[in-house]
C-alpha cells in the first residue's frame, strides 16, 4: 500500500494486528541476528517462549482441552494407529533379534579363522617343545596335538576346532595361548 510520510509517498506493509503475534512467534532466529542484534533476539526469544506457553495452557491447560484439541486436530485415531505400528515394529524387531541371535549361535568360524586358530596352536606347541625342528617336538607333538585339540574341544562344546562359534574367536586364542600339557 502506498503511504504519504514526512519524506513523501513511500510503500508500506501493513501486517493485520491479528497476526502480529504469530508473525512474532515463528520468526528464525539466526546467528548473524544474535550476532548483530543480540538485545533484539534476546527479546524475541522471551517473546517466543510466552507465546508456546500460553498457546500450551490455550490449548492443553486440562485433560479435557487436549482431548478436545487432539479431536480438533484428528491426532486421536492417528496416535492410535502409531501406536499399533509400533507394537508391529517392535513384534517384528523382537522377531528378527531371535532370528539373528539363532544364526550367531549355529554360525561357525570361517577357514581364515581356523587357520589362525591352527597357526596359533602349532606356535603354542613348538614353544612348549622347544621349537618345531627339535628332536623333542618331533617325537611328542602329535600327542599334545591330539590333546590340545580334545580339550579345546571340551572346552567350547565342540567336534572340531573348526566348529567354534565366532563369539568365542578371541577365547579360542587365549585357551590355546594359556593351554599346558597335563
Amino acid at each position: 500500500m502506498r503511504h504519504l510520510t514526512n519524506g513523501g509517498e513511500q510503500t508500506v506493509l501493513f501486517v493485520n494486528e491479528d497476526f502480529v503475534t504469530l508473525w512474532l512467534a515463528k520468526i528464525t532466529l539466526t546467528p548473524k541476528m544474535q550476532k548483530e542484534n543480540p538485545q533484539t533476539v534476546k527479546k524475541l526469544i522471551n517473546y517466543q517462549l510466552k507465546c508456546a506457553k500460553v498457546l500450551h495452557e490455550a490449548f492443553m491447560g486440562t485433560e479435557k482441552q487436549k482431548q478436545e484439541f487432539f479431536n480438533e486436530m484428528g491426532l486421536t485415531g492417528e496416535i492410535v494407529e502409531l501406536k499399533g505400528q509400533i507394537q508391529q515394529n517392535t513384534k517384528e524387531l523382537i522377531d528378527t533379534k531371535t532370528q539373528l541371535n539363532t544364526l550367531i549361535d549355529s554360525s561357525t568360524i570361517n577357514s581364515r579363522q581356523a587357520q589362525k586358530l591352527l597357526h596359533c596352536a602349532k606356535d603354542r606347541i613348538g614353544t612348549m617343545l622347544g621349537g618345531a625342528h627339535s628332536s623333542k617336538y618331533k617325537k611328542e607333538s602329535r600327542v599334545y596335538f591330539k590333546n590340545l585339540w580334545l580339550n579345546f574341544c571340551k572346552e567350547f562344546e565342540v567336534s572340531t576346532y573348526k566348529d567354534l562359534n565366532p563369539s568365542h574367536y578371541n577365547d579360542g586364542f587365549r585357551f590355546i595361548n594359556n593351554w599346558s600339557m597335563m
